[in-house]
């Protein structure tokens, strides 16, 4: 890997020399990487000196294909090493830019959902630096959105908010395994301040208003199978909420906005129904651990006090009375299936209070 790294570097390298090896050379490169613990600085180099040298849009092309090579040892650590690249490569497009991350989005999140179902517990670590990579992606598309204006800005900023949801969905999975569970949390910090700067609220996603939104500026024919890629954002925004109740720092980063969320909530019986059928979406997965669900549920309670059956029973329309099967489904699956009788007593007293 030195050697190539000083034949690029050399004099005698040129532009023909360089497209010619950025062709072939970055899947073998970053196996290597991934392989020896060593090498993986100099390979991320290596990669990195292709995005600077060639063309951005053909090393988008040529990294996102290797994004799709299988490879069996230390899988997580081969696709670090290309979502680094890929990320110093975003920061160098110059136009069409929301259309060349509509061809790496779909690639980066369709691997990383089929490289975290093979994690174990004993893996876990690589699944953080992982998403700690995938993040750096995601702060590439953030330095896109400073550049533009308008309804391209809003655009693009919709799509980073999706983004961030679905990763957010994707480590709260992770976050089963007990040993990591604080680490994800931090995670999940930094990919809310993404959300933030694309506009989204503790309001909006409390209510899931924010994610329908998003999708509805993206929501054009052509968009179709591109938001399939995003299927967990309405769980991510509801998970938002929840990490921001269980742990410190995203508590601390919310500040007073998470607090006048859950007032305005409270008080507003539409919203609180909109909020109320968003735990649905957590509460029914099997892919959260049982400490998500249990804040779930904490918040649930806080929400649907004793005295709110009164005042919104004459205000409930069909439509939600349908959405309230859902999670009243939702909380009866935690009841059954919670590992102890505590949680149980809680999900029984949310369902009564639903």
């Amino acid at each position: 890997l030195r050697e190539v790294h000083a034949f690029l570097s050399s004099p005698s390298s040129n532009q023909m020399a360089m497209d010619a090896l950025s062709l072939e050379l970055p899947k073998p490169v970053a196996k290597l990487g991934a392989r020896m613990g060593n090498c993986r600085d100099i390979a991320r180099t290596i990669i990195e000196f292709f995005a600077s040298n060639c063309s951005p849009r053909d090393m988008l092309c040529i990294l996102c294909e290797a994004l799709d090579t299988p490879v069996a040892l230390n899988g997580s650590a081969y696709l670090v090493i290309l979502l680094d690249g890929l990320a110093s490569t975003l920061i160098l497009i110059q136009r069409r830019h929301i259309e060349q991350v509509k061809v790496v989005l779909p690639a980066i999140l369709r691997v990383m959902h089929a490289n975290l179902s093979e994690c174990d517990e004993e893996h876990g670590m690589s699944a953080v630096d992982l998403f700690s990579a995938a993040l750096r992606i995601g702060n590439a598309i953030q330095e896109m959105c400073k550049t533009m204006v308008n309804h391209r800005k809003e655009e693009l900023c919709s799509i980073l908010g999706l983004y961030a949801l679905q990763n957010i969905a994707l480590v709260s999975s992770e976050s089963k395994h007990q040993n990591i569970q604080s680490t994800c949390g931090s995670v999940v910090l930094q990919y809310s301040k993404l959300l933030m700067f694309c506009g989204f609220t503790y309001l909006g996603l409390l209510t899931g208003n924010d994610v329908t939104s998003a999708t509805t500026k993206l929501s054009k024919e052509e968009d179709d199978n591109f938001l399939d890629c995003f299927s967990f954002a309405m769980d991510g925004a509801s998970l938002v909420v929840v990490w921001t109740s269980m742990h410190d720092d995203m508590s601390k980063y919310a500040g007073a906005e998470f607090e006048s969320a859950l007032k305005e909530v409270q008080d507003n019986c539409i919203r609180k129904w909109e909020a109320i059928n968003m735990f649905r979406y957590v509460l029914s997965s099997v892919n959260y651990s049982w400490a998500i669900k249990s804040h779930s549920l904490d918040l649930l309670l806080t929400l649907v006090d004793d005295k709110c059956s009164e005042e919104t029973n004459d205000h409930v329309d069909f439509p939600c009375s349908t959405q309230i099967f859902a999670i009243l489904k939702a909380i009866e699956r935690v009841m059954i299936a919670a590992p102890d009788t505590l949680m149980r007593k809680k999900a029984f007293s949310a369902l009564k209070r639903v």
